[in-house]
């Protein structure tokens, strides 16, 4: 077994645990080496084509990866450079979008640079509240405090992406 396909469907929407038990769950596996693929109900009625080719997509990097020898007998890879607008490792198949650098004044970004950060970090299909996927488009920003316009204005991009 190399890839984990998990779908959400009513009962995951009535459940107050339901996020961590994802993420518990994700862990698990790839600690035993699985890849993990997720397909969210609201993707799959809209975008079905996409989402099926997704999975096709994340099957053959499976089985490919599978055929790799073992990590410690392959040769170090290089280290992948992260974006200079993102501290993190974080990396979904979309590139970061081009914004202003990292610690830059909110001012200078727009409501639209601010929703491309948004549906960036949400590439990588994880479930996040609202407050968590605020700290995390700030820690891509490189923002460190809480400011009031900060706060306003990614929670404006982040309303107006999961309105959509």
């Amino acid at each position: 077994m190399v890839l984990a396909i998990e779908t959400d469907g009513a009962t995951y929407h009535s459940s107050a645990t339901a996020r961590d038990r994802d993420r518990l769950r994700q862990e698990h596996l790839e600690n035993l080496g699985w890849r993990f693929q997720r397909i969210w109900s609201q993707a799959w009625f809209t975008s079905r084509q996409h989402e099926v080719e997704r999975v096709v997509d994340a099957y053959h990097r499976a089985v490919a990866a599978a055929d790799q020898p073992p990590l410690e007998k392959r040769p170090p890879e290089p280290a992948k450079r992260p974006h200079p607008s993102s501290p993190s490792t974080h990396s979904p198949e979309r590139p970061f979008p081009r914004v202003p650098p990292a610690g830059s004044p909110i001012t200078e970004y727009s409501h639209q640079q601010l929703r491309a950060v948004v549906r960036w970090v949400e590439s990588d299909t994880l479930m996040r509240t609202k407050e968590q996927l605020l700290s995390e488009v700030m820690r891509h920003l490189g923002f460190q405090k809480r400011g009031k316009r900060i706060v306003a204005a990614i929670n404006a991009a982040i309303d107006a992406e999961r309105t959509n």
